[in-house]
């Protein structure tokens, strides 16, 4: 299994595995939800790592852990989603990070599942201030008409792919705006799903509105 080439048997057995791994949705909007770990540990710290820091091994790790458990929980696929969305940022946030850790995430994925990724599909038209911290109506709020999808999507069935679930304020705003453009079923997959907003943690500024300084780099791998 392509884990046990990103991690020792007992890294493996240490991380905490999500028991909900596959959890209720909310019918006619979204139809599945896959979160293999919880926002805890070395999970949480990869997820800080491909975010904020350029963690392309912390996103790659994520990706692959996502797609060995997505290839179980999908084994047939004919029943699998037929394109993935990463959760797209704003440009001012993409300029800042230089990089989409949703899209870096999806990488694994789509090549162990054969299924195409789509990065310029949907546009994020409205930037927001980041989430953590923020209780699940202003998350809602925060997110809202946040999304435009650039294509009529004629029945196609998608998975989106973000780095963490929290309120899932944001997978649920993207989620409306692939439907409203035609999809017929939405199927989230997240590496990790936190227990509830305070677990995540509150950032004293949005780090990505610093500037150039905070990454010189500004490199683009999306």
């Amino acid at each position: 299994r392509h884990a046990r080439l990103q991690l020792c048997e007992h890294c493996l057995v240490e991380l905490p595995w999500d028991q909900a791994v596959d959890a209720p949705c909310q019918p006619g909007l979204i139809n599945r939800q896959i979160t293999p770990l919880l926002y805890q540990g070395a999970a949480a710290a990869w997820v800080l790592k491909a975010k904020h820091h350029s963690g392309l091994v912390e996103a790659r790790v994520l990706g692959t852990l996502l797609a060995e458990a997505l290839g179980d929980l999908y084994p047939d696929p004919r029943r699998r989603p037929d394109l993935i969305v990463p959760v797209p940022l704003s440009l001012r946030r993409l300029l800042a990070r230089g990089h989409n850790q949703a899209a870096l995430i999806a990488q694994p994925v789509s090549r162990a599942l054969a299924i195409p990724i789509d990065r310029r599909m949907v546009a994020r038209v409205r930037h927001s201030p980041i989430q953590p911290g923020l209780d699940p109506a202003h998350r809602a709020r925060n997110v809202a008409h946040a999304f435009r999808c650039k294509k009529r999507l004629r029945s196609r069935f998608i998975a989106i792919v973000d780095d963490v679930v929290t309120s899932g304020a944001t997978v649920t705003a993207l989620a409306e705006c692939l439907i409203a453009a035609g999809a017929s079923e939405i199927h989230i997959w997240c590496p990790t799903r936190a227990a509830g907003a305070a677990t995540l943690p509150a950032f004293s500024a949005d780090e990505d509105d610093l500037g150039d300084n905070r990454n010189p780099l500004r490199r683009s791998f999306t």
